[in-house]
């Protein structure tokens, strides 16, 4: 009876380490990605549009991924203030005139922030700069301007049918 015991303590006691295992892996990865466990900086950028953009998304400089969205806040009807945790040792190749854009991963991925380190003879950016923003074109303003271009190709083509049949 007490072999049991001693089998069944043994089996808890190593389902019970794995699963402290597994937990601390967790956050290990969770903190990591957050960049909770890496010294950081702040910089914030001012939108009118951020087009799905969310906390926890990415920012990358030069295509590197250095940092995540910290907060969104709406400062009034038509601009969204983003803050960003970048990684420290990224500020020394940041420029105060950086500028920054909304981007997606991919096609039809998450949405990111592409950071642009600016001009080489121009300050490092502070910790709690602002980096000037660009608007992208969005898919909308694309499907818009196709729709328009198909009715005028429409008409066109009309117009060429009425010319070669009259023609004749």
């Amino acid at each position: 009876m007490e072999n049991k015991q001693t089998g069944n303590r043994v089996r808890l006691g190593i389902f019970v380490s794995i699963a402290i295992a597994l937990f601390i892996f967790v956050i290990y990865f969770i903190g990591n990605r957050q960049n909770l466990f890496t010294k950081t900086f702040h910089v914030k950028s001012v939108f009118k549009d951020l087009g799905g953009l969310q906390v926890g998304n990415n920012v990358r400089f030069t295509g590197l991924n250095v940092g995540t969205i910290n907060t969104v806040e709406i400062i009034s009807d038509s601009t969204v203030m983003v803050d960003m945790m970048i990684k420290k040792h990224i500020q020394k190749f940041m420029r105060a005139d950086a500028i920054a854009t909304i981007g997606s991963e991919g096609l039809m991925g998450n949405k990111v922030i592409n950071l642009l380190p600016g001009s080489p003879g121009t300050a490092m950016i502070k910790d709690g700069g602002i980096v000037k923003t660009i608007t992208p074109v969005s898919i909308d303003d694309i499907m818009k301007n196709l729709e328009a271009t198909t009715r005028n190709a429409a008409v066109i083509t009309g117009d060429i049918t009425v010319l070669t049949t009259s023609a004749r």
